[in-house]
């Protein structure tokens, strides 16, 4: 039951939908946007983490060189006090005599000067050189014995160093000598009789430059990474700078050299001593036996390369996500908006009249295949409805056919309602109902379906304009086709009936069931005055004898 109807300019819109207003679009943007923004989200927190965790372990790496070096310079010193200790064994050195201010036996002196000198010589050989030269001064601080012969009649009783060494060992942090200006660092142990009385002490110039070299030991540095000393003395540098450009003997700063020297321990990214500063990954600590801040650090830039890769490896990730995103969230939303798109096609077609046509079904079992296969049963229910309701209306036609056969006068009105029989097909199918002049002044009016409000205006409008437009006298209002009374159809009805007798027609209400008749009474609405025939013949046999 083919009925294409034109197009309204409402339904091209629709058939016409903008791309951005289309289903296939808003999924594309909803699966990219679900995709999108949480790598939008997720990625700088990746960032940040992968950055925090790089520099964390850039600071555990600079940590463990510091206590591995901080450790070699304790081992290192450690090791001077232990070979002061072999020396002071020597019943060469044990024999000083604590009066004199010199050794006057000529072969005490050279045995004492050989045998420092052969410690030095030994030192430089199997121990790295940890001594630069070996002097014995006496209570006084007169030097009566050393290594390097020149040094012999010094006075050393101005050193720092002086008054602590004659009570117990000691070490002398790095200072500045006083005259010479060369940076010096000692060790110290005194020399003791079998009495326990000061003979003299035994010193021991450290060689600077194997703290020097342990310091310049790069292992676990990377590229730019260094390890110094810097004096609490000045903030001078104890060990060389591996920058060129940067002399020991002068002031250097930095937030982690200030906090060293404060005799904290810590770490953190700051700008280092150099000039402009460069940043760096720093780890500080204090060193109490050289009266100094150690410092670790590495260039934040180098550190920065280590995660570049992954920070690469991440953002790709993402773009491929998105793209991924994008991709599956077309082929989704194609797989959603095609069906969807048949069907709403297929709606309007059926709205438009075309009651014949039907979705392709798609393959598979999903949500939107059950969609379409209901759609299309509901389609073809609807057309078998319509044509039911078209066959029911062919019936009263050829009921109201017979009548007309009896009754002469109304055969032409019959047959005009033939004639009109596709005018009232299509008005069933608008939801309305016809007004059927049967007779001179006689109307038959049959109500069918479901009556709502906007429906009860229009019938209303409809029975007014045909009942002045037939100056009809009778009204016949035949409800067979409605399947339920309530109190809005009932109060239609009393409209209708109170509207036609103000135009000088009488209401003659037709087809109610006996269950129909059960309802009205139920609802407490009364139609006493409403005339009721049992059938439409009986109601037209009524209104022509009335006529």
């Amino acid at each position: 039951m083919d009925r294409p109807t034109s197009v309204s300019h409402a339904d091209q819109r629709t058939a016409r939908t903008a791309p951005w207003n289309q289903l296939r679009w808003w999924l594309v943007i909803a699966f990219v946007s679900l995709t999108i923004l949480p790598i939008a989200v997720v990625v700088p927190l990746t960032f940040n983490q992968v950055r925090t965790q790089v520099t964390a372990q850039a600071i555990d790496q600079l940590g463990s060189i510091t206590d591995l070096k901080i450790a070699q310079i304790t081992r290192w010193i450690g090791d001077s006090h232990a070979l002061l200790s072999i020396t002071l064994s020597n019943p060469v050195v044990a024999q000083i005599d604590p009066i004199l201010t010199t050794i006057e036996d000529e072969t005490q002196r050279e045995g004492i000067n050989r045998l420092l000198q052969q410690l030095i010589t030994q030192d430089n050989t199997a121990s790295e050189g940890l001594f630069s030269q070996l002097f014995i001064y006496d209570r006084a601080g007169n030097v009566i014995a050393a290594s390097d012969p020149s040094q012999i009649g010094k006075i050393v009783q101005r050193q720092p160093y002086f008054a602590a060494s004659l009570d117990q060992p000691f070490t002398q942090a790095p200072y500045y000598a006083v005259g010479s200006g060369e940076l010096t660092m000692l060790v110290t142990r005194p020399i003791r009789s079998l009495d326990g009385s000061l003979n003299g002490v035994l010193a021991g110039q450290l060689n600077l430059n194997t703290l020097g070299n342990f310091m310049l030991e790069r292992s676990g540095l990377g590229l730019s990474g260094e390890t110094y000393l810097v004096s609490a003395e000045n903030n001078y540098l104890l060990t060389p700078s591996r920058f060129a450009g940067y002399p020991i003997n002068r002031s250097y700063r930095s937030q982690g050299i200030d906090l060293g020297l404060q005799q904290q321990n810590g770490s953190g990214v700051y700008g280092d001593y150099r000039d402009p500063p460069v940043p760096v990954i720093g780890v500080y600590r204090w060193v109490p036996e050289l009266q100094a801040v150690f410092l670790a650090e590495i260039d934040q830039a180098e550190i920065a390369q280590r995660f570049a890769a992954t920070i690469q490896l991440i953002g790709l990730v993402a773009l491929l996500a998105a793209a991924g995103a994008v991709g599956f969230g077309f082929f989704v939303a194609t797989r959603i908006a095609d069906p969807l798109s048949r069907l709403t096609a297929t709606a309007l077609q059926i709205t438009n009249g075309d009651f014949s046509q039907r979705t392709a079904e798609g393959r598979g079992s999903s949500e939107i295949r059950l969609l379409t296969t209901t759609f299309n049963r509901m389609a073809t229910q609807l057309q078998e409805t319509l044509s039911g309701l078209e066959q029911r209306v062919a019936d009263r036609t050829r009921a109201l056919e017979q009548v007309n056969q009896e009754q002469e006068r109304v055969l032409a009105a019959l047959h005009a309602s033939l004639q009109e029989r596709d005018a009232l097909s299509a008005t069933i199918r608008e939801l309305s109902s016809p007004v059927l002049p049967v007779a001179d002044n006689v109307l038959v009016m049959p109500l069918i379906g479901v009556i709502d409000s906007q429906r009860a205006s229009d019938l209303v409008t409809t029975l007014l304009e045909a009942i002045e437009r037939n100056r009809a006298r009778m009204i016949i209002l035949d409800v067979t086709g409605v399947p339920v009374i309530d109190t809005q159809t009932a109060r239609l009805l009393i409209q209708a009936a109170d509207a036609s007798r103000l135009l000088g027609a009488q209401p003659i209400l037709v087809g109610i069931r006996p269950e129909l008749a059960q309802t009205i009474v139920g609802l407490g609405v009364d139609l006493s005055d409403l005339q009721s025939m049992a059938d439409l013949q009986s109601a037209l046999r009524y209104a022509l004898q009335r006529n």
